[in-house]
């Protein structure tokens, strides 16, 4: 067995047969599905039992419900590819997909641990769907990626297939942004990956999904990202422009600022002289507390008198 495809499958009976069988028709065949039905309450168990009765690749786990890194989890455990993709059960795949990445692997050094494809981000959503462009690059390092590709922002799994050796013995935490969380730690511990600008991931939007407008969950997007200047012990890489770090920080700045209104006054992020915006500077003045105290008296002004 080449490739393993583990789809997690959590109360999406609407969805999941667009995601199977945009998987079932890709153009490379020598895989299997992993089907882990997290405790759904849908009609999405017996759909997955009747996927499996009607082809041989497809194998189904049912397990209580423990959340989506607990369903990952569980499809690792059982895989038995060489190489593992994650497919989310309300999103779907161009048919070329799983062979581009594949014969991008293949031709490329043993290194390369993992391969990354392009994406169309909240599909179905007007206001919100844009396409994730990527140009065809091999990375030996992540800082590069991470700050100047701006990887932080796309930071998903499931647009990805993996080395299952590069994979090991590393899983899902049971975190909120949960990917983040994962890719982290595989950017430490491999050599060299890849992008390339064929194949399309279809991030579906998802109305009942998470939303990064709850503070918890940016709080926990927050701290993962905090991991990553802990480890740089809040110093810019050497390979980085003091731009493209500038510039990283602004956006953890702006994601601060909201769980510092959203979770009674929590601050994470440490002051760091970088960067020349107008909140950035206010960041060198006064500190990251005051400045979202700051932000945050502004913003409630502005709401009282639109009210």
């Amino acid at each position: 067995m080449k490739v393993s495809i583990i789809i997690p499958v959590y109360r999406t009976e609407h969805t999941l047969a667009r995601c199977v069988n945009s998987v079932l028709a890709q153009t490379y065949g020598n895989y299997e599905v992993i089907l882990v039905d997290d405790g759904s309450d849908d009609g999405a168990p017996a759909l997955c039992d009747a996927y499996a009765q009607q082809d041989a690749r497809i194998r189904v786990i049912h397990q209580p419900n423990a959340g989506l890194s607990a369903a990952r989890n569980a499809g690792v455990e059982n895989a038995k590819g060489e190489y593992i993709w994650f497919v989310d059960s309300d999103d779907f795949v161009a048919a070329d997909t799983l062979a581009q990445a594949l014969q991008t692997l293949e031709q490329a050094p043993h290194d390369v641990s993992f391969v990354e494809f392009p994406v169309m981000v909240a599909y179905g959503n007007a206001q919100r769907q844009h396409p994730l462009h990527l140009t065809k690059q091999r990375y030996t390092d992540p800082w590069q990626w991470w700050f100047v590709a701006e990887g932080y922002t796309h930071c998903y799994a499931w647009n990805k297939l993996f080395r299952r050796s590069a994979i090991g013995a590393l899983r899902f935490e049971h975190k909120v942004f949960e990917d983040v969380f994962f890719m982290l730690p595989l950017l430490n511990q491999v050599k060299a990956f890849a992008t390339m600008n064929s194949g399309l991931y279809y991030y579906c939007s998802n109305p009942n999904g998470i939303t990064a407008n709850e503070g918890t969950h940016l709080l926990d997007l927050l701290e993962a990202h905090v991991r990553v200047l802990h480890q740089l012990h809040w110093a810019r890489p050497q390979s980085v422009t003091q731009a493209d770090f500038a510039r990283y920080y602004a956006h953890l700045l702006n994601i601060q600022i909201d769980v510092y209104e959203r979770c009674g006054g929590k601050v994470l992020l440490r002051n760091l002289p970088v960067g020349h915006t107008p909140k950035l500077l206010l960041q060198r003045i006064l500190g990251v507390r005051r400045t979202c105290w700051l932000i945050n008296l502004i913003r409630n002004i502005c709401r009282h008198n639109h009210s």
